[in-house]
């Protein structure tokens, strides 16, 4: 038995999401479904859209008892960017103490195409492979994209600076965070936003996920970094995975990207 699990922390796309996630092409009978879920949203809403999930062998429903913090305000400071890192480790260790067997985790505002488990299960149960994840569009640039790291003592000043005047970065400690552009077919990574991935159980079953650590900030980048450099697993996005991506902006209106 697999598990699809999502950490439910906004619903206004709750209800398209679902329909879309209904139409995804996973082996249910043999499955559990897990949310964990936003103390603050509407009980009732969550619970109907729930229920809209039929078909799994076993179904849990998780509220949180970490507070979420909103995206697109208290998130925006450095102070609120931590707590939200941190609460999205505290969800995705709740999902993977109540998982079973491996993980495929689909975001609350993305849209994976139908084919999205049976691509990204085929490619995460090669020996050689730890993880698979599918692609979204990037918030900034518009473009699909997932992360590479760089060490940025290993590159000449100059060349760091070309690839930040190029594509957006972040800067963690001593690596660079970069986006990767859009590429063809499966290239090997080492991190990514969750967006849609399916994690084998081998490299979950004794990790935690931290939201920050010696080397960097982000739950996402610190999985990445378990999975390519410790247990030196490959990382795959496919890109022909590609995800709609949804979210409100400061003014409430929704963007579908």
């Amino acid at each position: 038995m697999n598990t699809f699990g999502s950490i439910i922390g906004k619903d206004f796309c709750l209800d398209e999401w679902v329909n879309n996630t209904r139409r995804i092409k996973m082996p249910k009978k043999d499955m559990k479904l897990i949310w964990v879920v936003n103390e603050n949203l509407d009980r009732i809403k969550i619970t109907k859209a729930f229920d809209k999930l039929k078909g799994f062998k076993e179904r849990e429903i998780i509220t949180s008892p970490y507070r979420f913090y909103d995206h697109n305000t208290e998130a925006s400071s450095a102070e609120g960017f931590v707590k939200k890192r941190w609460g999205v480790a505290f969800n995705m260790n709740i999902l993977n103490q109540r998982r079973k067997g491996d993980l495929f985790v689909v975001e609350d505002d993305i849209f994976p195409p139908d084919y999205a488990y049976e691509k990204l299960s085929s490619w995460a149960k090669l020996p050689s492979v730890g993880a698979a994840t599918g692609t979204a569009r990037s918030l900034k640039t518009g473009r699909y994209t997932t992360w590479v790291l760089i060490r940025k003592r290993l590159l000449p000043g100059h060349v760091i600076e070309s690839i930040k005047d190029q594509i957006p970065d972040f800067d963690f400690f001593d690596y660079k965070v970069s986006f990767m552009p859009e590429g063809e077919g499966i290239d090997d990574i080492h991190a990514s936003g969750t967006v849609c991935t399916y994690m084998n159980e081998e490299v979950i079953k004794d990790y935690v996920f931290v939201g920050e650590s010696n080397l960097f900030t982000g739950q996402d980048v610190n999985f990445g970094w378990h999975i390519t450099h410790v247990l030196k697993k490959r990382y795959l996005v496919d890109w022909n995975v590609k995800c709609g991506h949804w979210e409100k902006d400061e003014q409430g209106d929704i963007k579908r990207r």
